[in-house]
């Protein structure tokens, strides 16, 4: 009777170093899963900040295509103005030339 109580009695502490073995890897599994879900966290929040950034530059772009249209319209009725000077400057040659002649 005494060497069966001695057995349990050992067979108890097995068990109970064992189930300390696995309370030590919860904590450690805790800790992991912690880390991993901070670093979940500052993803998400890269991400946002990508997701940002891409709008921003999209709104940048569409701007820079506004401008540019608007460079080339300027450039357009800038030419259509220097064409009308030189018409200008055309007929007052022509006139002049037409007023020595009288």
């Amino acid at each position: 009777k005494e060497s069966e109580l001695a057995k349990e009695r050992e067979r108890v502490q097995v068990l109970e170093s064992k189930l300390d073995a696995h309370m030590e890897n919860l904590k450690e599994l805790e800790t992991i899963r912690g880390q991993l879900n901070m670093k979940e966290i500052e993803a998400k929040g890269k991400e946002m900040e990508l997701v940002q950034e891409k709008e921003r530059t999209r709104h940048l772009e569409a701007k820079t295509e506004r401008q540019k249209k608007s460079l080339q319209e300027l450039d357009g009725i800038k030419g259509k103005m220097e064409l009308k000077d030189i018409e200008l400057n055309t007929k007052e040659a022509a006139l002049a030339k037409e007023n020595k002649t009288y």
